[in-house]
């Protein structure tokens, strides 16, 4: 199903049309950075750049001074708010969105399925599921811990990571958790109770909804956002059989659910709508613009504004915001209701542009690139801005401040998406309300307080990265900070002493071993100075050697004292 199914203000072109239909892509950001110079502008605009504006009954010629243009101050400061003194590691900015609420959710329902599916369904005696143990809250950390972890680690299947084979061996997720007990906490993982909603509900969001409203309203307690914001889409990777599965040809996931999302500059998420077809919204407006208008409404009357991509961006809803004292700026698609026809009949030659504007405010801009660009703002006026080159920082072009400006906001997503592709635990495998689940707890929930991290500490560093932050919540999520040197000694010891190198002899000229290195460790961190650690009886036992020879092949010469 394509974006433009559930849009009603979307008219289909016609072949004439289709020839030089304009959805702008972000291909110029790309390769392009923004210079803005105010002083250039104007001049810009009057001068270097030819511009063509055609009157209209009600499209006009837009004014030089701008006196069309609804004015709304940013009223808010942006930044930080409701986080404690006490949230200093990366685990705390984590527990912020994946606080007790969502834990205990997450067990109560899991503990649920797992029962009544031995029940209602015919179990074996052999079955994992017939020596289920009903899981906790530290049980659950461990289980998150470990997902996170297989995001870091990859293997090919989920049994490899407690495989014996060399090539797989490791010493950390047995050291967590039992193979048997994951794939089973797996299999049973739930954020609802499947079996009565199964014969009550027909919501499809119904196994994953609950978790979704709570998630969703923790990610705009501890932000505020900046003058901007951006709308856009992004995709959960799925294939499996769903009644609301969706496909985008131009994302990199092509098949799988679709989430409607709501970011600032820096990639922060502040709100999210999961795509169930239809049901998303009502039939009173357009699909488009009413998710932007749900997303938000929190938002408005602030003087911010919304950035969109040609999916959303109409003259309706440049009106709809402007009452709610809000701009919009995005690309268009030429053949959106209530545009000038004159401004989409005029031929342009590359570098040229076409503008008009009506008595609200609303402005459309025709510019002629590599192909037109069609593009709507409620706060620009037809002025130009130098931009260099990423690719070739010697060469400098001129560009509609409007486009500029789409550019250097509309990647605000994209940017989020980016960093949620690092690492990602999702695997073919799972069902489709673990692998959104997955996207919101180990993606957005996850980057969100990767972002709050950041800002706090003002590391602005590059070496400080998603996967650095990742890679130190899987340590404190598992227990591996505190067993890491007990774990280390242990396994040493398993395998065998090593005894410290000794230059004394017996009269037989043999080095005579005096303690092993791992147990007098073991006793120091238990507290015991050095010489206790050193004269316990029973730090002296070693493999292969019985104790009672040891200790008196050692008292014989002196090394420890009986008294």
């Amino acid at each position: 199903m394509s974006d433009s199914e559930d849009d009603p203000d979307y008219q289909p072109p016609t072949d004439e049309e289709s020839e030089s239909m304009c959805t702008y892509s972000d291909a110029t950001s790309s390769e392009e950075s923004v210079e803005l110079s105010t002083s250039h502008q104007h001049q810009h605009s009057s001068e270097a750049i030819p511009c063509r504006s055609i009157p209209n009954s009600s499209w006009n010629i837009p004014l030089s001074d701008g006196s069309r243009k609804k004015q709304f101050p940013f009223t808010v400061d942006p930044g930080m708010k409701n986080i404690g003194s006490d949230c200093q590691t990366e685990l705390d900015f984590l527990f912020l969105f994946l606080d007790n609420e969502i834990i205990d959710l997450m067990v109560r329902m899991t503990n649920s399925y797992a029962i009544k599916t031995q029940i209602l369904k015919r179990v074996t005696r052999n079955s994992r599921l017939s020596k289920w143990n009903d899981c906790d809250a530290a049980e659950m950390k461990k289980f998150l811990g470990l997902l996170i972890w297989m995001g870091l680690k990859k293997l090919p299947k989920i049994s490899d990571y407690w495989s014996t084979d060399v090539l797989y061996e490791n010493n950390v997720a047995k050291r967590v958790m039992s193979r048997n007990r994951f794939e089973l906490l797996l299999r049973c993982w739930h954020f609802e109770d499947a079996y009565y909603i199964g014969m009550t509900g027909t919501d499809r969001l119904i196994k994953i909804r609950r978790f979704v409203e709570i998630l969703s309203k923790k990610f705009g307690q501890y932000k505020t956002p900046g003058e901007f914001l951006t709308v856009d889409e992004t995709m959960v990777a799925f294939r499996g059989r769903i009644a609301f599965m969706q496909y985008i040809p131009g994302k990199r996931h092509k098949y799988g659910i679709k989430l409607f999302k709501i970011c600032d500059d820096d990639g922060y998420t502040y709100d999210l709508i999961v795509y169930e077809g239809k049901r998303t919204t009502s039939t009173t407006q357009n699909v488009s613009s009413e998710i932007v208008m749900k997303l938000s409404d929190q938002y408005l009357n602030a003087g911010r504004s919304i950035v969109t991509d040609n999916y959303y961006t109409s003259v309706t809803l440049a009106n709809s915001l402007l009452q709610k004292s809000t701009h919009l700026l995005g690309t268009l698609r030429k053949n959106r209701k209530g545009l000038p026809k004159e401004l989409l009949k005029e031929k342009l030659k590359k570098g040229e542009t076409c503008v008009m504007e009506n008595n609200d405010g609303v402005l459309i801009l025709r510019w002629k690139d590599k192909r037109d660009v069609l593009a709507l703002s409620t706060r620009h006026t037809p002025s130009f801005v130098s931009v260099r080159s990423k690719r070739n920082r010697n060469k400098v072009t001129m560009k509609p401040t409007l486009i500029a400006d789409y550019n250097r906001h509309k990647c605000a997503i994209d940017y989020s998406d980016q960093m949620g592709s690092y690492c990602n635990p999702a695997r073919r495998s799972l069902r489709w309300f673990q692998k959104l689940a997955i996207e919101l707890l180990f993606s957005t929930s996850l980057i969100n307080a990767f972002i709050l991290f950041k800002n706090s500490k003002n590391l602005t560093s590059k070496k400080y990265t998603i996967t650095t932050f990742k890679e130190n919540i899987c340590r404190t999520l598992m227990g591996l900070d505190q067993q890491r040197r007990q774990g280390r000694i242990n396994q040493d010891c398993s395998a065998g002493h090593r005894f410290g190198k000794s230059t004394l002899v017996d009269q037989r000229n043999r080095i005579v071993r005096r303690r092993c290195i791992h147990c007098y460790e073991k006793k120091r961190e238990e507290g015991l100075t050095s010489v206790e650690a050193s004269n316990m009886p029973a730090d002296l036992l070693t493999k292969g050697l019985p104790a009672v020879k040891h200790y008196k092949f050692m008292k014989d010469f002196g090394i420890v004292n009986l008294e």
